[in-house]
């Protein structure tokens, strides 16, 4: 964690002046290593015994072109979820304009009250998928009477895998046309094994338009390091990360959770050959968000979830490769090859979650009958 220099405080103490924090002096700003987009900084203020504490971010615009969107949503989301009772993100007001955001020559920001919690990293045990899926259940009940029509897309067609895949056919020919069409010619293999599950890929999409499945607030980044656990008792206490929270399916959310937290290789794109989900930890995962959202899934929804699993690493396959034809503009990379393998990696999730498939129906039953 790198160390602010004396004017970086100067200015960033200006920034947070113009919210509407309680009256003290702010006596620390300490960055905070939370995420990988947007720089966060924590602010203390002291006023006589005490102090308090806020999170000041400063928004990626270079990522989230629709600042007011993102920021709206978040609002609308989390003044619901506190009229309910629920532990969330508060939002502290610009003293000027009364909206969640401050902006000037540096970018624009904003800012919410500090929750004393823990973050967690990485899934260590079963217990903790167990806890993620009790986190995105109590998230998702929260919002189950909030009508998610009041939501605008902060990403466009993000879940829409039909478009992901006419994205991926499209940027193949482009890199087939260049310089680079060797690119092509070395990844035929992927673009076949891709083509051949393109009958999936309308599934959930279809469903919602039809209206089999109801449209609902969804978060769409449900990963265990977006939830704050408790210090005290290690039980979740809210989900955070809202920048992508709009109206889609909660098939969606499922698979993606049980994608990124079950995938035996995450983060280890090289062993791509080698990567698995974890039926143990999957059962986990559902067995906390049928205890956080008792109740909440549709029939129809229970039928699909089991091919939701196998789409979401599917769409993400095909948008790593679909960067890589690109020249890997969207993704961050280490080497150029990074989100090939990162691709690959997905589509043997999707292999062995074929190979799979009638556990994880079995486990859809038992638990959700």
């Amino acid at each position: 964690m790198r160390t602010l220099s004396y004017f970086e405080i100067v200015d960033l103490k200006r920034i947070a002046s113009s919210f509407d924090i309680c009256a003290g002096e702010i006596t620390h700003v300490l960055p905070v290593n939370v995420g990988k987009t947007n720089a966060t900084y924590k602010i203390v203020v002291s006023h006589e015994t005490d102090t308090t504490s806020y999170m000041l971010q400063k928004i990626n615009e270079a990522v989230f072109k629709n600042v007011g969107i993102i920021v709206n949503n978040a609002r609308l989301v989390t003044e619901h979820l506190r009229a309910k009772g629920f532990d969330t993100l508060e939002f502290v007001m610009n003293k000027q304009n009364h909206t969640p955001l401050y902006k000037d020559a540096t970018g624009t920001y904003r800012m919410t009250k500090f929750i004393h919690a823990e973050v967690f990293q990485t899934i260590t045990r079963p217990e903790d998928m167990k806890m993620l899926g009790i986190a995105i259940g109590k998230f998702l009940i929260g919002l189950s009477d909030f009508d998610a029509n009041l939501l605008e897309d902060t990403i466009p067609n993000f879940h829409n895998t039909s478009v992901r895949y006419q994205d991926l056919i499209l940027s193949a020919l482009e890199c087939s046309l260049s310089d680079q069409r060797q690119k092509v010619i070395d990844t035929q293999n992927d673009l076949m094994f891709v083509n051949k599950n393109r009958y999936c890929t309308g599934i959930i999409v279809e469903a919602l338009l039809k209206g089999d499945i109801p449209y609902r607030v969804t978060h769409n980044d449900t990963k265990l390091s977006n939830v704050l656990f408790d210090r005290k008792t290690n039980l979740p206490r809210c989900m955070i990360d809202l920048d992508t929270v709009m109206k889609g399916s909660v098939l969606f959310d499922l698979a993606d959770a049980i994608r990124s937290g079950a995938n035996t290789r995450s983060g280890q794109e090289k062993e791509y050959d080698k990567a698995q989900i974890d039926l143990e930890l999957l059962k986990n995962f559902l067995i906390g968000f049928s205890e956080g959202a008792p109740g909440l899934l549709t029939e129809k929804e229970k039928y699909l979830l089991p091919t939701a699993i196998k789409i979401i690493p599917l769409e993400l396959g095909m948008r790593y490769l679909t960067d890589y034809y690109k020249g890997n503009r969207y993704f961050n990379y280490s080497y150029e090859e990074q989100n090939l393998y990162r691709a690959r990696l997905q589509f043997a999730l999707v292999k062995d979650v074929d190979t799979k498939m009638d556990s994880i129906i079995q486990i859809v039953e038992e638990i959700f009958g």
